[in-house]
């Protein structure tokens, strides 16, 4: 269990500036959320279509975010150990499904 934590650990310290950035995109999407439940638009439809907009780039977003934090991680896998029956050990690419 201590050897859980401490890969835990190792990992926020390492990635907590693009975890930080991703929990302020989901917080602008819950803002945009929260806008469109509640907002008062114009009557013509501007501020609607303007927000629907913001929500679709916020999404883009989160999803190229997510890919790039995916694969950043992925590059850091390391495979060296081999098994007891002399077989070569999975490709580094076995632990990552993000990896093409």
């Amino acid at each position: 269990m201590k050897l859980i934590w401490h890969i835990v650990k190792k990992d926020l310290r390492r990635l907590w500036v693009p975890l930080a950035l991703w929990a302020l995109l989901v917080v602008a999407q819950v803002g945009v959320g929260v806008s469109l439940l509640f907002g008062q638009g114009s009557a013509d439809g501007l501020w609607f279509q303007r927000m629907i907009t913001y929500n679709y780039v916020l999404v883009a977003l989160d999803l190229l975010f997510a890919y790039v934090l995916v694969r950043h991680s992925c590059t850091r896998i390391r495979w060296s150990a081999r098994r007891s029956s002399g077989e070569r050990a999975p490709s580094p690419a076995v632990g990552c499904w993000a990896r093409s």
